[in-house]
């Protein structure tokens, strides 16, 4: 027979999953933890951040790069195992890094393009590689840094994903013995 659970008047079936009886018990009207939506392998989710990675290494305009991000950020939120905070973590150290790499790729690179503005201008010697920091700022070497920076934003925020969704010990556990 059915059993009911916390006095909300629903039955469940003595033989339902917990998640069943998990949404019995919660009241009419609240929305329930996202604990309920189902756990995937480990190789699955393996599977996934491989192909969201290639995804973004292949086709790295900034608009599937936002979809590969965005989908990651879901998955972190939605299948998360628990609270590390390491899709947070890993596409904040992906931003500096991004932006570490703009700064960079602006003071030393110096390609045709349209003049943002000029830095003054230093030439280091033969010796540490012999390249200029500084002079013109260009808008396309920035943009294309900015382009590149946030790929790298969304490759961290993959692994992060990964990580957060992931049980490490089942991971290792579908590797074949040696």
């Amino acid at each position: 027979m059915g059993d009911r659970s916390a006095g909300h008047g629903r039955r469940v079936s003595a033989g339902a999953s917990t998640a069943a009886k998990r949404r019995a018990r919660a009241p009419r009207g609240i929305l329930l933890p996202l604990s309920t939506v189902p756990r995937f392998h480990a190789v699955t989710w393996l599977a996934w951040a491989l192909a969201a990675v290639v995804i973004v290494q292949l086709a790295s305009s900034p608009l599937y790069v936002t979809l590969v991000l965005a989908a990651s950020a879901l998955v972190a939120s939605a299948h998360r195992i628990s609270s590390t905070g390491a899709f947070r973590l890993l596409v904040f150290a992906g931003i500096v890094m991004a932006l570490i790499r703009v700064v960079l790729t602006a003071l030393t690179t110096h390609a045709v393009g349209t003049v943002l503005f000029t830095l003054p201008e230093a030439t280091l010697p033969r010796i540490l590689g012999g390249f200029t920091i500084g002079g013109t700022i260009e808008k396309e070497v920035v943009l294309q840094s900015l382009a590149e920076g946030y790929a790298i934003v969304a490759l961290l925020g993959v692994f992060g994903a990964f990580n957060s969704v992931v049980s490490h010990h089942e991971l290792l556990g579908s590797a074949p013995r040696a």
